[in-house]
């Protein structure tokens, strides 16, 4: 697929047309879920329209994103054959209403732990699958039974430990944000505004707790300091980390990083936006409607792959 056409009007009709086809092929049920601590969490599940379900796949956003965000790539995936569950984390999105005492701990120890056993109970017979934007990629480390999970994907998920940023600009943007910009803020809205880094507004425990993690070197971490490491290590099936080129919130060092936690058999992917055509794709861009499709086609692949053998 040309750049020229990437680039075109043909293009985002062409995608338009792909939606449409893709809206047929696939059924959409709003829902509440349980967090393990009772908490409701809003969420979307997918399934195909016509046959039965042969894989499913867990979303987790990234930080401050709703999970509308991912309702493109959760139809393209159910019309190719999959039960899918996108959901919002607590204070976030359709769950905004639990967000007082939340941390961002408890969407990966509560919230994301919670979504992964919904999955495994109400569709016991099919591979599970997870998939992980940014800070959903880690997240994931902290649930207690993220081995239920056949295989994880993440798509620009970091140690987001500020000194991994390659560049010096980049390390003075992160140690600025994370060390002053954030926790100032927070602290005097008692809140995080989402205008500040473009997402939606965050809780004032979720916000300190990721300015915090992201100032120390061991990153994700507990209230004395002590490195959170349990269920990282737990996991033990397949992962694919991508890294994408022109990331600037998840550069290629930030993604590396990470892969250790999940063990030895963590790989790491670049993707650079040239290669499908593109001259940026950056943070959001593999989950946008106007994605190239080779995209998506390729990640459904590994996750089949591993996932069903």
């Amino acid at each position: 697929m040309s750049a020229e056409l990437l680039a075109s009007p043909d293009y985002e009709l062409l995608c338009a047309g792909l939606e449409d086809r893709q809206a047929q092929a696939c059924r959409k049920h709003e829902l509440r879920i349980p967090a393990l601590d009772g908490i409701g969490l809003a969420a979307t599940a997918y399934e195909p329209a016509f046959g039965a379900s042969q894989l499913a796949v867990l979303i987790n956003g990234a930080t401050g994103v709703p999970r509308g965000y991912y309702s493109h790539f959760a139809g393209y995936l159910a019309a190719q054959g999959c039960a899918v569950l996108c959901y919002d984390y607590r204070g976030v999105g359709g769950s905004r209403d639990g967000a007082a005492g939340a941390r961002m701990r408890h969407w990966g120890e509560r919230d994301l732990a919670g979504a992964l056993e919904w999955m495994y109970r109400y569709h016991p017979r099919l591979p599970l699958a997870a998939i992980g934007h940014s800070a959903g990629g880690w997240l994931f480390g902290l649930a207690h039974n993220n081995r239920s999970a056949d295989a994880l994907l993440t798509v620009g998920s970091q140690y987001a430990y500020w000194r991994h940023w390659p560049t010096l600009r980049g390390r003075a943007f992160m140690w600025s944000m994370m060390k002053l910009v954030v926790p100032g803020t927070t602290r005097a809205c008692g809140y995080l505004p989402g205008a500040l880094f473009g997402g939606e507004s965050l809780p004032r425990g979720v916000a300190l707790d990721w300015a915090r993690w992201s100032s120390q070197p061991d990153f994700v971490v507990d209230d004395a300091g002590l490195p959170l490491r349990e269920y990282f290590g737990h996991y033990r099936n397949p992962a694919r980390l991508l890294a994408i080129e022109d990331d600037r919130y998840a550069p290629e060092p930030a993604v590396r990083a990470l892969a250790p936690l999940y063990g030895g058999g963590a790989e790491v992917r670049l993707l650079r936006p040239r290669d499908v055509g593109l001259q940026q794709l950056g943070h959001f861009g593999f989950f946008r409607r106007t994605a190239p499709r080779p995209l998506w086609d390729e990640a459904l692949h590994w996750l089949r792959l591993q996932a069903l053998g």
